[in-house]
C-alpha cells in the first residue's frame, strides 16, 4: 500500500488515518455532514473504510430544488452500503428569498446539532476544503475581515457543543475528485456550483482567473499557514492580558481591571473584549467586527465612554471604581 499511487497522493487511507489520529478523538462515535457532492461523499466514504468509528451520515433536504428528495436517496443508499447509520432531515420552509446560503447553513448546523444531542455525538466531520478555504479568504477579504477571519476555517473548531473537524481542509478539490474516480464513489452536481448570483461561485471563478497570475492553491496554503501563525501568536498575548486585567468572572458578567486593561496594545484590547463578548453570549457569529473595535477605540480614547449596548452585551466604564464592565443584557433584564 505504501509504494501504490493511491498512497502517495494527497488523499490516501495512510495519509487520512495520520489526519484523524491527531485530532484525539475520545467518542468513538461521530456525524459526518453529507450533501451529496463529491467532498462529503468522500469524507463519509473515508471515515466508514478506513477507521473503526461509528459514523452517522447527517443529509439533509434543503427543498429548494426538484432533485433534493432524490439526491438524499443517493446518499442513503451508499451509507447504507458502507455500513453507516443514517439520518435524513428535512428543511421546512415556505420558500427562502435573501440570504439562501446564510439561512440554509444556519439551519443545517441547527439540526444537525439537535440530532447529536440526543445521541451524545460531539464530533461533526465537515466536507470543506482547500479550494473552499481559498473562496472563504477571498470572500471575507472582500468584506473587510481581520487577521482572524482572514486565517479561515480551522481544521478543529467549536460551535456550541459540536466539534467540527474539517480533515480535507489542506487538501485540493481535484485531489478529492480523483479519489472519487479511484473509488467508484457516488455524488451530486450541485448547479448552484455554477451559478454567479453567488458570491462563492464568483469568487471561484476569479480564482481561476488569477492563477494566470501566478496564483496556486499550494501558495495561498503557504500564506494561510503564516496568517495562522500570526494570530496564533497574538492570541496567546491576548490570553497573558486577560488573566492579567479580568478580576470578575461568571456566566453573566466579566469585569476588567480598567488601568491595566489600558496597557495593553489596542489589538490586545479588542481580543480581550471580542472573547468576552462571546464568553457572555456564545453563538454562531457574534457583533460586526468593525462595531467592537468602534466601541474598543471609544473606550480607549474617550474618558466620557458612555455605557452601551451591543451584541446582547452592556458595556460600562467606572474610572472612580477603575473597571470596565460587561453585562449580558438578558440577565440584567431578568434581575
Amino acid at each position: 500500500m505504501l509504494n501504490s499511487p493511491a498512497a502517495n497522493s494527497p488523499l490516501s487511507e495512510n495519509k487520512f488515518q495520520d489526519i484523524i489520529s491527531r485530532f484525539d478523538l475520545e467518542d468513538d462515535s461521530v456525524a459526518v455532514g453529507v450533501s451529496g457532492g463529491p467532498d462529503s461523499m468522500a469524507l463519509a466514504y473515508c471515515l466508514s473504510h478506513f477507521t473503526s468509528l461509528k459514523v452517522h451520515v447527517l443529509s439533509i433536504d434543503h427543498g429548494l430544488r426538484r432533485e433534493s428528495p432524490s439526491e438524499v436517496d443517493m446518499v442513503e443508499t451508499a451509507a447504507g452500503e458502507w455500513g453507516c447509520a443514517f439520518h435524513r432531515m428535512v428543511w421546512e420552509h415556505d420558500g427562502v428569498s435573501s440570504r439562501l446560503h446564510e439561512k440554509a447553513r444556519n439551519a443545517r448546523y441547527q439540526m444537525m446539532h439537535e440530532y447529536m444531542l440526543g445521541h451524545k455525538i460531539k464530533y461533526l466531520f465537515l466536507g470543506h476544503h482547500l479550494d473552499d478555504q481559498a473562496e472563504t479568504f477571498l470572500f471575507r477579504l472582500a468584506k473587510g475581515s481581520g487577521l482572524n477571519g482572514l486565517v479561515g476555517m480551522s481544521m478543529k473548531s467549536y460551535q456550541n457543543s459540536m466539534t467540527l473537524l474539517r480533515p480535507f481542509l489542506n487538501i485540493e478539490k481535484r485531489c478529492v475528485l480523483d479519489f472519487c474516480k479511484e473509488h467508484s464513489i457516488p455524488y451530486i452536481d450541485d448547479p448552484s456550483n455554477e451559478d454567479e448570483h453567488y458570491a462563492r461561485v464568483r469568487m471561484r471563478k476569479l480564482i481561476d482567473d488569477l492563477k494566470a497570475d501566478g496564483f496556486s492553491l499550494k501558495r495561498f496554503l503557504n500564506t494561510q499557514k503564516r496568517l495562522e501563525r500570526a494570530s496564533s501568536a497574538l492570541e496567546e498575548v491576548a490570553e497573558k492580558a486577560r488573566m492579567e486585567c479580568v478580576v470578575e468572572l461568571n456566566s453573566s458578567r466579566i469585569v476588567f481591571n480598567l488601568n491595566a486593561l489600558e496597557k495593553w496594545p489596542e489589538d490586545i484590547v479588542f481580543r480581550c473584549v471580542w472573547d468576552a463578548i462571546l464568553t457572555l453570549n456564545p453563538q454562531i457569529y457574534g457583533p460586526r467586527m468593525q462595531r467592537v473595535e468602534n466601541l474598543v477605540a471609544d473606550f480607549l480614547n474617550d474618558k466620557k465612554f458612555r455605557k452601551r449596548t451591543l451584541g446582547g452585551i452592556i458595556f460600562e466604564r467606572n474610572d472612580n471604581e477603575n473597571t470596565f464592565v460587561l453585562i449580558s443584557e438578558r440577565d440584567a433584564i431578568d434581575k
